[in-house]
């Protein structure tokens, strides 16, 4: 397995491990009512979990299990990938700081842009080593 999975899959894990407990953490407060403003949190939980743990996890196995490109198996253009697991945790952390300080405009707009960016560059760096099952191509 590459290093870039490993990594991205222990973010991926940290991700839903926070995104859990804050979840929980949400639940629980509707019995007992300990937080006074507890639903400004639902947004980081649902950032968490859908783009921090889910998304991350489908680029980790993606990169690890897409057919490799030519013999000896190859990855090409690593970089790529390696930028998108950058920007897409610079984008969490950026739309997880506009969530938490409100900062609409300022961080959560930047966020995104930075996650949407990763899921590109990401789609850049996989479409060469999508290739049709049993093709000409991917038995050479």
């Amino acid at each position: 397995m590459p290093l870039l999975t490993r990594v991205t899959l222990r973010c991926s894990l940290g991700y839903f491990i926070a995104g859990t407990g804050l979840g929980s953490l949400l639940l629980l407060n509707k019995g007992w009512h300990f937080l006074s403003k507890p639903w400004v949190w639902l947004q980081l939980h649902m950032e968490w979990v859908l783009i921090g743990w889910m998304v991350q996890f489908v680029l980790a196995v993606a990169y690890w299990m897409f057919p490799r490109a030519g013999l000896p198996p190859i990855r090409p253009r690593p970089e790529l990938a390696t930028a998108s697991f950058v920007l897409l945790n610079l984008g969490i952390g950026f739309t997880s700081l506009g969530f938490v300080w409100q900062w609409k405009t300022a961080a959560v707009l930047p966020g995104h842009f930075l996650e949407c960016s990763a899921i590109l560059l990401f789609a850049i760096h996989i479409w060469p080593r999508i290739k049709p099952f049993r093709s000409e191509e991917s038995s050479q």
